[in-house]
């Protein structure tokens, strides 16, 4: 999205650190930053991977490349390259945090919480690792609509016999994980907890839930053995029937799945389950491969035909606006994000995504209210208050984005960055003290952050304090002795103390590098 945002967490020594890396690997680097912050994340990526094959520890590089997937909603790369992160850098709490978010999203509730208790060895105070520690708790219960309740119940463990207290939470373990992926719509990872929790345990209710796993991935040839053994033990269980009469009808045998949904009508289960369009998700999962490789013309020819075959699926139409969003089509990708809405009012993601396209379009009051309804609706990331607190800014609302980027805070206190937006609208507001202050806790989280060395190095010299801005003015040379702006910074400050000549020679050197703006501003 935003050139702001990509400050956020990669600006984090972004060409300083480069400096550090062979030169193919910090010109990789350099362009991917660009390409980034044109929204340009395809190529980012590229160009990422050039970096990191050249320069396989460059940190920065690598969690570029994890928020750069994140873009691309390639959760699984998202996964990879955080734990690349955190190998290299294993005391970075906000990695830590973003890949225990990302455990969660593909279905790892386990590592999400060895994450979060490393992270809390790391930074015992870390008060959101503890909230969500404590919220994961023993396992997992996320029922959402169509999925289903992760208890001991619901795995039918709980009345078995025979299995030992180890074997016992073994099989619930692996069944809350088959059931945590089923809720997030992960299920081939489902299929894969379910079929280890059936070798533990098999119970007519971890095979009807192994079974619906797969029909949702469009293989009723594996469903089908497994409905089939639930309903030969829990044969007056219409539900069970059902699924199957499912798994027989995508198999294209009309006539068990007749027999089948009568059995299911005559104990009480007569359509009222989950529906498996085996033509629109056959479609559907295409599209999403296709999107995943980035094949983006592909991907919405293959929603399209989903769209076709199943038209009220909410999240199809936000797969296309995705897929139409690569491609450039923005007026074509909003009408798909419309009808998202329409579809599921509350679909916070696709309003977040709306945002986001106004946002590009500088349509900040748009983008403001499509960012506040996808907060309403659940969208709890530290992200969507800095988004708000964007469009305040650019509205030139400074009072407003300042209490936005502080919830943002308020949430994430380790994160440098957010101590720096707070810094901005305080100096924006010409409480110089106060920005001052936060400014300072930005350099303690993150001492060669360019953008608050630089703000810092203008506003001290602008106050009087001489003695500070030139140290960070100095430290800023030494980072980059080619960088022309920070040359002018320097200069700027001597001749706020009175020093022509100081003040020329630096901006004398700064217009040498190629830097000669007519004065200083904020970043």
């Amino acid at each position: 999205m935003k050139k702001i945002i990509l400050a956020s967490w990669l600006v984090a020594g972004i060409l300083f650190q480069a400096t550090a890396q062979n030169p193919q690997a910090k010109d990789a680097y350099k362009k991917a930053y660009s390409a980034f912050q044109g929204q340009k994340y395809d190529k980012a990526a590229d160009l990422l991977k050039i970096a990191i094959d050249e320069s396989p520890d460059f940190f920065h590089a690598v969690q570029m490349m994890a928020e750069t997937q994140k873009r691309l909603g390639n959760e699984r790369l998202v996964q990879k390259y955080y734990e690349q992160a955190v190998t290299l850098n294993p005391q970075e709490t906000s990695i830590l945090y973003n890949l225990s978010n990302s455990y969660l999203k593909t279905g790892n509730p386990e590592k999400a919480k060895s994450t979060l208790k490393r992270l809390l060895a790391v930074h015992p105070g870390h008060v959101k690792a503890k909230r969500k520690l404590a919220s994961l708790g023993d396992s997992i219960d996320t029922n959402l609509g169509e999925g289903v309740a992760s208890t001991e119940k619901s795995a039918g463990i709980s009345s078995s016999t025979g299995l030992s207290t180890a074997q016992k939470n073994k099989a619930i373990q692996y069944a809350n994980k088959g059931i945590s992926s089923y809720n997030m719509k992960l299920f081939k990872d489902a299929t894969t907890y379910f079929e280890e929790a059936l070798k533990i345990n098999d119970t007519p209710n971890i095979r009807a839930l192994a079974g619906r796993a797969y029909l949702h991935i469009n293989q009723p040839q594996k469903a089908i053995p497994h409905l089939e053994n639930a309903v030969q033990k829990e044969f007056e269980s219409g539900e069970y029937h059902y699924y199957l009469a499912e798994a027989y009808s995508q198999a294209g045998q009309s006539g068990a799945a007749s027999k089948h949904k009568k059995i299911a009508a005559a104990n009480g289960f007569a359509g009222s389950g989950e529906k498996f369009n085996s033509v629109a998700r056959g479609f559907y999962n295409q599209g999403v491969e296709f999107a995943s490789k980035k094949q983006y013309t592909q991907a919405v020819g293959a929603f399209q035909r989903a769209i076709e075959a199943d038209p009220n699926q909410a999240r199809y139409y936000y797969n296309l606006a995705y897929s139409l969003y690569g491609l450039k089509r923005y007026e074509e990708s909003q009408e798909a994000l419309i009808t998202t809405l329409e579809l599921e009012p509350t679909f916070y993601r696709a309003q977040r995504m709306s945002g986001d396209m106004y946002f590009d379009n500088k349509k900040y009051k748009k983008a403001l209210t499509a960012y506040a309804d996808a907060k309403r609706n659940g969208d709890t990331s530290v992200e969507i208050n800095n988004y708000i607190g964007y469009c305040y800014e650019n509205l030139g609302d400074f009072k407003k984005a300042l209490a936005s980027f502080r919830i943002a805070l308020e949430m994430e206190p380790d994160n440098f960055m957010n101590h720096y937006y707070v810094a901005n609208m305080l100096h924006r507001l010409n409480r110089y003290s106060d920005a001052i202050a936060e400014y300072e806790k930005t350099l303690t989280l993150n001492p060669d952050h360019k953008a608050t060395l630089l703000n810092m190095v203008g506003l001290l010299g602008t106050v009087g304090k001489f003695e500070r801005a030139l140290e960070l003015g100095f430290h800023l040379i030494e980072l980059d002795p080619n960088d022309g702006e920070s040359y002018f910074s320097v200069g700027y400050v001597y001749g706020e103390m009175g020093d022509p000549s100081n003040r020329d020679k630096y901006k004398r050197k700064a217009k040498s590098l190629g830097y000669n703006p007519e004065f200083w501003h904020l970043h």
